[in-house]
């Protein structure tokens, strides 16, 4: 017994298949009440409306195979299908829908802590920090690609180009501009750190 998903459960073998219909019947009935919830009062109305179609269409169903035991139970799940296809969940906003949109308009509004750049221009990583002593939750926000944020904060990083690495090797070219990079970036993080801008 196989499940796919969006469809119904499929016969692998010697498996049962009243218990494969059987439990096609519960995901029908499933599928009928578990619709999103809506994100406004307003939209809860039309929810509502939808859900007693949908809920009409299940208790039929439910009576029909519980009171007169029918044969092909199958035939019957596919009927509150065809029937739920009728009335599906639409034509309203959902909370997700809602709870998205607002990630993203604050997304947009954000800048980064570190570079200082618009979340409607960059992507931007949000975190929640809590303080462990008085419990205070602080949203702070970080350019998704690292190295861009740090090259926009410190622009003196960048390597200047046509710049010599001095004599030595050709093959130790690409470790010594690696090497001196990374000399300025602990000059440049300690003289950050000196002046107040980064923590010690």
């Amino acid at each position: 017994m196989s499940v796919t998903a969006g469809g119904p459960l499929s016969l692998e073998g010697s498996a049962d298949r009243a218990t494969c219909t059987a439990i096609n019947a519960l995901e029908a009935v499933r599928e009928a009440l578990d619709i999103p919830h809506a994100a406004t009062v307003g939209d809860e109305k039309i929810r509502a409306e939808i859900m007693d179609r949908r809920v009409m269409h299940a208790v039929t169903f439910l009576r029909g195979i519980l009171d007169q035991e029918p044969r092909d139970l199958g035939w019957h799940v596919a009927y509150l299908r065809d029937r739920l296809a009728e009335h599906p969940a639409t034509g309203y906003k959902t909370w997700d829908e809602a709870i998205a949109e607002l990630r993203a308009a604050e997304h947009a509004a954000a800048t980064c802590e570190m570079c200082g750049a618009s979340g409607a221009t960059e992507a931007l990583d949000r975190s929640v920090w809590t303080a462990l002593a008085d419990g205070t939750r602080t949203v702070r926000w970080l350019c998704v690609d690292r190295p861009a944020c740090t090259g926009r904060r410190f622009p003196e990083l960048a390597v200047q180009p046509g710049a010599q690495d001095g004599p030595g090797e050709p093959g130790d070219a690409g470790h010594r501009s690696a090497d001196r990079l990374a000399e300025r970036a602990m000059d440049v993080i300690d003289q950050a750190v000196a002046e107040g801008k980064l923590p010690g």
